[in-house]
Protein backbone atom coordinates (compact mmCIF):
# COMPACT_ATOMS: atom_id res chain seq x y z
CA UNK A 1 0.00 0.00 0.00
CA UNK A 2 2.90 2.42 0.68
CA UNK A 3 4.87 1.51 -2.39
CA UNK A 4 1.61 2.53 -4.53
CA UNK A 5 1.10 6.17 -2.69
CA UNK A 6 5.29 6.15 -3.68
CA UNK A 7 4.50 5.17 -6.61
CA UNK A 8 1.89 7.76 -7.26
CA UNK A 9 3.25 10.24 -5.59
CA UNK A 10 6.20 10.07 -7.75
CA UNK A 11 4.81 10.38 -11.31
CA UNK A 12 2.47 13.54 -10.12
CA UNK A 13 5.66 15.29 -8.99
CA UNK A 14 7.38 14.33 -12.22
CA UNK A 15 4.20 15.31 -14.41
CA UNK A 16 4.48 18.57 -12.37
CA UNK A 17 8.04 18.73 -12.81
CA UNK A 18 7.42 18.80 -16.92
CA UNK A 19 4.90 20.80 -16.65
CA UNK A 20 6.33 23.68 -14.99
CA UNK A 21 9.99 23.50 -16.69
CA UNK A 22 9.62 25.61 -19.90
CA UNK A 23 8.46 28.67 -17.53
CA UNK A 24 11.55 27.56 -15.04
CA UNK A 25 13.94 27.42 -18.02
CA UNK A 26 13.09 30.17 -20.22
CA UNK A 27 16.09 32.09 -19.26
CA UNK A 28 18.34 29.61 -18.52
CA UNK A 29 19.69 28.20 -15.36
CA UNK A 30 17.05 29.13 -13.03
CA UNK A 31 19.12 28.74 -10.04
CA UNK A 32 20.65 32.84 -10.24
CA UNK A 33 16.59 33.82 -10.99
CA UNK A 34 15.81 31.97 -7.93
CA UNK A 35 18.06 33.63 -5.90
CA UNK A 36 17.04 36.97 -6.81
CA UNK A 37 13.55 36.24 -5.80
CA UNK A 38 14.57 34.79 -2.73
CA UNK A 39 16.93 38.21 -1.74
CA UNK A 40 13.96 40.00 -3.40
CA UNK A 41 11.16 38.86 -1.23
CA UNK A 42 13.19 39.01 2.29
CA UNK A 43 14.93 42.45 1.00
CA UNK A 44 13.95 46.65 1.05
CA UNK A 45 15.30 46.63 -2.62
CA UNK A 46 13.22 46.91 -5.51
CA UNK A 47 15.32 45.38 -7.65
CA UNK A 48 18.28 42.74 -7.46
CA UNK A 49 21.34 42.07 -9.80
CA UNK A 50 21.51 38.76 -10.36
CA UNK A 51 23.98 38.36 -13.33
CA UNK A 52 27.08 40.88 -13.88
CA UNK A 53 27.90 39.51 -17.24
CA UNK A 54 25.63 40.25 -18.93
CA UNK A 55 24.28 42.74 -16.44
CA UNK A 56 20.19 41.15 -15.43
CA UNK A 57 18.39 42.29 -12.72
CA UNK A 58 14.95 40.94 -11.27
CA UNK A 59 12.10 43.45 -9.97
CA UNK A 60 8.50 42.70 -8.99
CA UNK A 61 5.80 43.24 -11.50
CA UNK A 62 3.71 44.90 -9.10
CA UNK A 63 6.56 47.72 -8.62
CA UNK A 64 6.29 48.72 -12.94
CA UNK A 65 9.02 50.11 -14.12
CA UNK A 66 10.04 52.48 -11.47
CA UNK A 67 12.94 50.10 -10.23
CA UNK A 68 14.90 50.31 -13.18
CA UNK A 69 14.29 54.16 -13.95
CA UNK A 70 15.98 54.84 -10.90
CA UNK A 71 18.73 52.30 -10.99
CA UNK A 72 19.35 54.12 -14.11
CA UNK A 73 18.96 57.68 -12.85
CA UNK A 74 21.43 56.70 -9.93
CA UNK A 75 24.01 55.86 -12.40
CA UNK A 76 23.84 59.17 -14.58
CA UNK A 77 21.03 57.67 -16.98
CA UNK A 78 18.27 59.90 -18.27
CA UNK A 79 14.92 57.90 -19.71
CA UNK A 80 14.73 58.72 -22.75
CA UNK A 81 11.09 56.48 -24.11
CA UNK A 82 9.85 53.14 -24.52
CA UNK A 83 10.18 50.43 -27.17
CA UNK A 84 7.63 48.28 -26.86
CA UNK A 85 9.77 45.74 -24.11
CA UNK A 86 12.88 48.16 -24.52
CA UNK A 87 13.71 51.57 -22.42
CA UNK A 88 15.62 53.71 -23.72
CA UNK A 89 18.47 55.93 -21.81
CA UNK A 90 20.87 58.33 -22.65
CA UNK A 91 24.41 59.63 -21.09
CA UNK A 92 26.45 62.39 -22.92
CA UNK A 93 24.98 61.49 -25.99
CA UNK A 94 25.18 57.50 -25.90
CA UNK A 95 22.01 55.70 -26.07
CA UNK A 96 21.44 52.50 -23.73
CA UNK A 97 18.69 50.22 -24.50
CA UNK A 98 17.16 47.85 -21.73
CA UNK A 99 15.06 45.32 -21.91
CA UNK A 100 12.25 43.83 -20.18
CA UNK A 101 11.20 40.21 -19.72
CA UNK A 102 7.77 38.86 -18.12
CA UNK A 103 9.40 36.18 -16.25
CA UNK A 104 6.19 35.06 -14.25
CA UNK A 105 3.47 36.88 -12.83
CA UNK A 106 5.23 38.27 -10.23
CA UNK A 107 8.63 38.91 -11.76
CA UNK A 108 9.98 40.69 -14.46
CA UNK A 109 13.96 40.45 -15.39
CA UNK A 110 15.55 43.23 -17.24
CA UNK A 111 18.39 42.74 -19.63
CA UNK A 112 21.38 45.12 -20.17
CA UNK A 113 23.84 44.83 -23.41
CA UNK A 114 26.86 42.85 -23.86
Amino acid sequence: MKKSYLVLFSLVFIFLLIAISPVLFQEGNPAPILQGIIKLSFSDDNIIEISDSPKIYISKTSEGDLPILTLMERSGWDFDEQFGSGYMFIKNNSNLTVSCIQYTRKYRIWKFPV
